[in-house]
């Protein structure tokens, strides 16, 4: 058993592989502060309701873009598993040659799905990731890392509207049957859906023009499957990516 954790800015999601099968996942709030003690707790409580033993899990890998959370995290799955935690970033390089003017600044999540959607699906290739920002990120088909677009999230979008207005409610979203709403909630959902999928489409074409004009497009991320659904250029929707590719890397680190 290997596991796999993704600590984003909205949520921590944890994979549990058994073999190439994602057995099962779990997702605890990444938001406000974790000690060790409560990121143990939720792991073995996870464990325990998959009838899982911590002791039979080989290997764990994460990556992170919240700092403060990762060494609870490390700490708390080496305590339950005594296997050590490999940090991408610091333990595991991804291998892509990486492009950015500053390396440095590229999201490890946004690295890891580079590869992982590569290795799937070869190059090149546009990842969009509709997490708590929308990412879309190109590598080539030669393995390299070229960069992306960074562009604020759904949730973050919906908060905006209805904290930083004094008459917009915070409404559920839900496919609107027209682009022309006819009441508050329509008009908002109206908004998000066809608005965000409109802004990828937008954006996979200008990225296309500069960089490669039949670069396959694959979705990833919590609104993943609900956005596809309106955008015209996504190819495939795969929403382990970022947990998938984690797995490739422990095995190259296992191969080394």
């Amino acid at each position: 058993m290997v596991v796999t954790i993704d600590i984003g800015n909205t949520n921590v999601t944890i994979g549990l592989y058994d073999g190439d099968k994602l057995k099962t996942t779990w997702r605890l709030s990444s938001v406000g502060p974790k000690t060790t003690d409560e990121c143990r707790l939720f792991l073995r409580d996870s464990f325990v309701s998959a009838g899982l033993n911590p002791k039979a899990i080989k290997g764990s890998i994460l990556c992170s873009v919240v700092p403060r959370l990762t060494p609870a995290v490390k700490q708390a799955l080496e305590q339950l598993t005594d296997v050590r935690a490999l940090v991408v970033g610091q333990d595991v390089r991804v291998p892509l040659t990486n492009a950015y003017k500053d390396p440095s600044q590229v999201g490890q999540d946004r690295l890891v799905n580079a590869f992982s959607g590569w290795t799937r699906y070869g190059g090149p290739l546009i990842v969009v990731d509709f997490g708590t920002a929308i990412t879309l990120d190109v590598v080539s088909k030669d393995r390299k890392y070229l960069g992306g677009v960074i562009a604020p999230g759904i949730e973050i979008s919906l908060e905006a509207l209805s904290q930083r207005t004094a008459l917009l409610p915070r409404v559920e979203l839900e496919p609107p049957a027209h682009v022309l709403g006819t009441s508050t909630k329509e008009s908002i959902q109206s908004g998000m859906l066809f608005g965000f999928s409109a802004l990828c489409d937008g954006l996979v074409e200008r990225l296309r023009q500069e960089t490669a004009p039949h670069a396959k497009v694959v979705a990833t991320g919590g609104y993943a499957e609900l956005i596809s659904t309106y955008c015209k250029y996504i190819d495939c929707v795969h929403p382990e990516l970022t947990l998938d590719g984690l797995k490739l890397l422990w095995e190259s680190r296992q191969a080394d």
